[in-house]
């Protein structure tokens, strides 16, 4: 219902606040696992889709109007629409000659969840520092999904530390707004890497999320674009 933003350097500090724009909320924090178990339910719900899964295509090609797909166990497939929604390494773009640009932030995003000693406040709290920004994402009364920008060279550091070590580290960054971190879930850590495919779409090939961009995720706005894109492609498909 809020977000809370301060500099390490400055005295600087910004309040957003829902209930002063009139709004039930600025938006949601939702895990992962939760949303996939929701696509999955939609997916088995629906008898039109045939699942083949652990498989990799041998070969693409794109003429005649078709795209002609030979995939490893499963034979030749033929559609006239082939979305590549297969991530930042993504294969469809890759072989569909699709050019990428691309821009090494040099930092990682360390994430996960966290207790804290004081409650959320049902806020974000985002904190920029020397070395990049930190944010508590608020999931309940006292837990936060955490995001933690370091410098490339810390990724291993950070995954390598004890859970009261972490604890602490964490603590620090985020100027102990919400007092210390009391326990720690899981952690991982991924390198930020930004990239943009030259081209979004080519005849019987679209490109959608991480495979036809990668940004940095402030915000969470790389999984929020892609879920526009899955939405604007089948707007543009059902007005065909």
């Amino acid at each position: 219902t809020a977000m809370h933003v301060w500099d390490e350097l400055s005295s600087g500090e910004m309040h957003f606040s829902a209930r002063e724009l009139g709004e039930p909320n600025l938006g949601y924090t939702v895990e992962n696992d939760v949303i996939q178990a929701a696509l999955w339910e939609q997916v088995a719900a629906c008898d039109s889709i045939q699942l083949l899964l652990n498989h990799t295509i041998k070969s693409l090609c794109l003429e005649c109007g078709k795209a002609w797909l030979e995939i490893e166990g499963a034979g030749k497939i033929q559609t006239e629409l082939l979305v590549g929604a297969d991530g930042a390494l993504s294969q469809v773009r890759q072989m569909s000659y699709i050019g990428l640009d691309t821009h090494d932030y040099e930092q990682c995003a360390v994430v996960g969840c966290v207790k804290t000693e004081l409650p959320t406040e049902d806020t974000c709290w985002q904190r920029y520092t020397k070395e990049g920004p930190f944010a508590y994402l608020s999931m309940g009364e006292h837990v936060s999904s955490i995001a933690w920008y370091l410098p490339a060279e810390k990724m291993q550091w950070a995954l390598n530390l004890s859970d009261q070590d972490f604890a602490l580290e964490v603590s620090k960054a985020s100027g102990y707004r919400l007092g210390s971190v009391v326990e720690v879930a899981e952690r991982a850590a991924f390198s930020l890497i930004r990239r943009h495919a030259e081209h979004y779409v080519k005849a019987n090939v679209a490109l959608v999320g991480d495979a036809a961009h990668t940004i940095h995720p402030q915000a969470g706005q790389g999984v929020n674009l892609g879920l526009l894109d899955a939405a604007a492609l089948v707007e543009t498909v059902v007005n065909a």
